[in-house]
């Protein structure tokens, strides 16, 4: 048996791996998650093949048992609100349908020996492991809550063993901590305040928490955005350095490439190679974040991080005014427009295109609501 694991449908689905598989050989295991190309990235109008017709070319070359596919991102996002163990959530789905014949506790023995992210590596696989033995049950935990779950149980020969309860503040909870890092407790503190407000005007209105959910991973989204203080943070993460010796072996050295805004500025169109010495360059920067947004920031003045800044109160405005006209009725588009800046991505004027279809579309569906008349 030959396993083909498909983290990114479109790659799985290219005629360089479809020419290898096998129908009688070949299983695959494919995310049906919409990850985007560098083209897609750079040109907005570039639209994402049909899913179902990149997955069939992809089963219809492989064994249709123990074959499977699912959209690994959104499991992920639910259960854990966050995306980046999408691809460990799908290595535990083929461990459990068997594609990949790896002792489960071998495989977390390697993730603790790796010491990279250890805990929620594991959970990713545990939880793929579970959703193949009832997957309406982790549908539906995605579907109605989110945020950060933990199986605790090493054993899923039974699936009444698995999930626990995924709760709203645990993301919360997680995403602050994220801005803490991010900023400082002051800006975490704005995000919970801003997200409470909304969770309590659901509430109150149709006891859910499905829009206060997409407004805290969106509102967490525009308030995070990546500019040079948060790229120094990022480049200052320990679990890099573990990362690369992992893959290349002890001693392994990194290299930074980086295109910062005023390179651009003086016409250098190539991303530039550092070294590590210039960690020392990151820790100076991530200590200048407290003039993030001040008149005294030296990146903050060009259109796209001005943009950036007004776009976080601008999302709040737009959601704290149309959930005061929450009811059954306007759920639908509440949801839709706090999900609006999932479609935001990209740099300089890629993003600022983004943000203008962001704000005629949301001018549309909030126009689309029902007028609120003063009794």
């Amino acid at each position: 048996m030959r396993p083909l694991l498909g983290c990114d449908l479109l790659v799985a689905a290219s005629e360089e791996n479809l020419k290898v598989l096998s129908r009688q050989r070949s299983v695959a295991i494919v995310s049906t998650a919409k990850v985007p190309t560098g083209r897609m990235v750079s040109d907005p109008n570039e639209s994402y093949p049909e899913v179902g017709a990149a997955l069939s070319r992809v089963l219809d070359r492989s064994r249709h048992e123990p074959s499977a596919s699912v959209d690994a991102r959104v499991m992920t996002l639910g259960l854990f609100g966050d995306d980046q163990f999408a691809n460990m959530f799908l290595v535990g789905v083929a461990v459990q349908r068997g594609a990949l014949p790896i002792d489960p506790a071998i495989l977390e023995e390697a993730i603790t020996l790796n010491n990279v992210a250890v805990e929620q590596n594991i959970q990713a696989i545990r939880w793929g492991r579970h959703f193949v033995l009832d997957p309406d049950s982790v549908r539906t935990l995605v579907s109605d809550q989110g945020g950060w779950t933990t199986i605790t149980s090493d054993d899923h020969s039974d699936p009444a063993q698995g999930p626990g309860p995924a709760t709203f503040s645990s993301l919360v909870t997680a995403r602050a901590n994220e801005l803490i890092e991010y900023q400082d407790t002051r800006y975490a503190e704005r995000f919970t305040s801003a997200v409470d407000r909304i969770a309590q005007a659901e509430s109150q209105a149709t006891q859910t928490d499905t829009i206060a959910m997409a407004f805290a991973q969106n509102l967490f989204k525009l308030m995070a955005y990546k500019d040079e203080y948060e790229v120094a943070r990022l480049s200052l993460d320990s679990g890099l350095k573990a990362s690369a010796e992992a893959e290349f072996g002890p001693g392994a050295k990194l290299y930074y490439k980086l295109h910062p805004p005023i390179l651009r500025a003086l016409g250098m169109k190539r991303k530039i190679t550092v070294g590590q010495w210039f960690r020392l360059v990151f820790r100076m920067l991530y200590a200048m974040r407290l003039l993030r947004g001040t008149w005294l920031d030296p990146f903050g003045r060009g259109e796209v991080r001005r943009t950036e800044r007004a776009l976080i109160n601008e999302y709040n405005g737009l959601i704290e005014r149309t959930i005061a006209q929450l009811t059954a009725d306007t759920a639908s588009t509440i949801k839709e427009l706090a999900e609006l800046p999932q479609d935001i991505r990209g740099y300089e004027h890629i993003k600022l295109e983004s943000v203008a279809r962001f704000r005629s579309t949301a001018a549309l569906l909030e126009a689309s609501l029902p007028t609120m008349t003063a009794e």
